[in-house]
């Protein structure tokens, strides 16, 4: 991609630019306190019993239970102050491991795909923006930006004064660059769709930053979240070591790719975190057998890695709602058994009102709208979709011969339990159904071709708060890679999802449609407002949200403190760790 930078100099982009306690009766306790931990962790070995076997995991304690019952986003860290895993000492701590994978690019930040890599990345580097916990917007690097919902040409304000860690400061033709890379590897970085409306950027000066835009983009700050290098490291070995503006820096790489962060900052306190040390693993998986060999301390898992672990393991978890979002399509196509509208209803109910009968289930945060409760637009308003399918006075189900096909894919144990549990709703209310798990291919086929009466199916959330996403947009970019991958069937796909209308579900959706697309996210009716309206919404559309999957930090025996992660930042306030030394 071209940038324009009216200050640029020939050569900017060609060479680096250069920069101008305790006391000891309390350590031995502890120290004699975690040695009987590790003793006991030694004879803690988790079995598992998954097809393919996980790693086992020790644990310091075999009795400590996960750190929070249900959710971190139902209930702040209750925990006794005589718990030793927060009584953080005084005392200058060890160096925190963390892994990342081996895979091509994993060592450049605007390149790697990988979700641990990306969170060992935010550490070092800032975004022009952050996404906050409840998916506000908080200034990163950028200062002040126009309303991108109003025209097709942005001007964004860098903060001034800050710095890289080699000194020089942050200039907008380091952001215009890092656009430009970026959107020059459409394939190979995971920021290149988020940026796709941006057709041209302008550092208009040091501080001013001018982006073109194929259309107005009310959600194009929640983009512009990737890391923000110095222009003259883009091109660099990949054992580079890249300044940032982030709270750790890169200090040195080692033979065997091994890279070590210091704080960039350090304070007076001799207790702060000051060293981390990532190393390379093949996966997510061997990073796991080298939890359980003593080699990390602290591993991020997903929605699937954390399911296994969490239910066979007494290990220390800091548990948050993930980007992972079950949902069960009813398939409302013409000719289809469900067409009826008083069978939708009736069945629409009926799984209503026992699912969500609770805030959390066993796989995460239940939702009745594709967005988590901890949203900012929500403003604490809880939507309730059961009350306005309660007002359409729905009949009872109908006695009838029908066979109820639920599809789900084979091998995917999170959609198999809520599969059983909706089987076990229809069961209790008399209806027939049957089970109908399928590889991944005949899954997409048989949505596909409407081959089905409900699917399970799940899709990534957008890290922008947007209300409408499910009901407004096509799937094809929404739906986890195990799912559909529309290519040339994209309009198929949405015919098929999106099925027809019921209840004047069309009027509703273009209420949602007029909120967002026209208005800024700044200007969005009152949360209390927002829920009728999603509410409405959801009691009319032909799926129900069923589950965003947790997702969680795995903690070792040597670990001191709790961080606050989510799923923007896993690693998130992993400064405030202490970590027990072992030299």
């Amino acid at each position: 991609m071209r940038i324009s930078d009216k200050n640029s100099q020939k050569n900017r982009l060609c060479q680096p630019r250069q920069s101008g306690s305790l006391p000891k009766v309390l350590a031995c306790l502890l120290c004699a306190a975690f040695l009987l931990l590790a003793l006991a962790g030694c004879l803690a070995d988790v079995q598992m019993t998954e097809p393919e076997e996980m790693p086992p995991v020790t644990t310091a304690d075999p009795t400590q239970t996960s750190e929070t019952a249900a959710s971190d986003d139902d209930q702040e860290q209750d925990t006794a102050p005589s718990d030793p895993y927060l009584q953080r000492p005084s005392q200058p701590g060890g160096t925190l491991r963390l892994w990342w994978p081996l895979e091509e690019g994993a060592a450049h930040p605007l390149l790697a795909q990988s979700r641990s890599a990306q969170a060992v990345f935010s550490l070092v580097f800032e975004g022009l923006f952050t996404v906050m916990d409840d998916q506000t917007l908080k200034p990163g690097l950028a200062d002040t930006m126009s309303d991108p919902a109003d025209a097709a040409q942005v001007i964004l304000h860098l903060k001034r004064g800050t710095s890289f860690h080699h000194g020089e400061n942050v200039t907008a033709h380091d952001a215009a660059t890092c656009i430009a890379y970026i959107l020059d590897h459409p394939e190979q970085s995971p920021f290149a769709a988020g940026l796709r409306s941006i057709t041209g950027v302008t550092a208009e000066d040091d501080y001013t930053l001018i982006l073109e835009l194929s259309e107005p983009d009310p959600w194009l700050a929640y983009q512009l979240t990737f890391p923000v290098l110095p222009a003259a490291y883009l091109d660099l070995a990949a054992d580079a070591l890249i300044p940032g503006t982030g709270l750790f820096s890169m200090r040195e790489w080692s033979d065997d790719q091994t890279l070590l962060l210091t704080k960039a900052k350090p304070t007076d306190d001799p207790s702060e975190l000051r060293e981390i040390r990532v190393r390379t693993y093949a996966d997510l998986r061997a990073a796991l057998t080298g939890f359980s060999s003593d080699e990390i301390d602290l591993v991020f898992l997903d929605a699937e890695l954390y399911q296994l672990y969490r239910p066979r393991t007494s290990l220390r978890f800091r548990t948050f709602s993930g980007e992972r979002q079950i949902f069960l399509s009813y398939n409302t196509d013409t000719d289809a058994f469900l067409s009826s509208e008083p069978r939708f209803l009736a069945l629409k109910y009926l799984v209503s009102q026992v699912f969500y009968q609770d805030l959390y289930h066993a796989l995460g945060e239940t939702a009745q709208v594709p967005l988590s409760i901890r949203t900012g637009l929500l403003e604490g308003h809880m939507p309730d979709l059961l009350t306005v399918i309660e007002s359409f006075q729905p009949q009872a189900w109908e006695d009838t011969d029908h066979v109820l096909t639920l599809i789900r894919p084979e091998q995917d144990a999170a959609r198999s339990m809520i599969a059983d549990e909706i089987g076990h709703i229809l069961e209790q209310a008399g209806i027939s159904w049957q089970d109908r798990p399928l590889t991944a291919a005949d899954f997409t086929e048989a949505v596909l071709s409407g081959t089905y009466d409900l699917a399970l199916m799940e899709a990534v959330l957008p890290a922008a708060p947007d209300p409408g996403w499910l009901y407004l947009s096509e799937l094809d970019r929404r739906l986890d890679r195990h799912d559909i991958k529309p290519d040339d069937q994209e309009g198929e796909t949405a015919r098929q999802s999106t099925g027809l209308a019921f209840a004047d579900y069309h009027y509703w959706q273009n209420n949602l449609r007029q909120m967002w697309r026209n208005r800024s996210p700044q200007q969005l009716m009152d949360g209390e407002s927002l829920a009728l309206l999603l509410s409405n919404t959801a009691a009319r559309a032909p799926w129900d949200i069923l589950v965003i999957r947790h997702e969680a930090i795995l903690y070792n025996e040597r670990i001191i403190g709790v961080s606050r992660p989510n799923r923007f930042r896993p690693y998130e306030g992993i400064e405030d760790l202490w970590v027990w030394s072992t030299r």
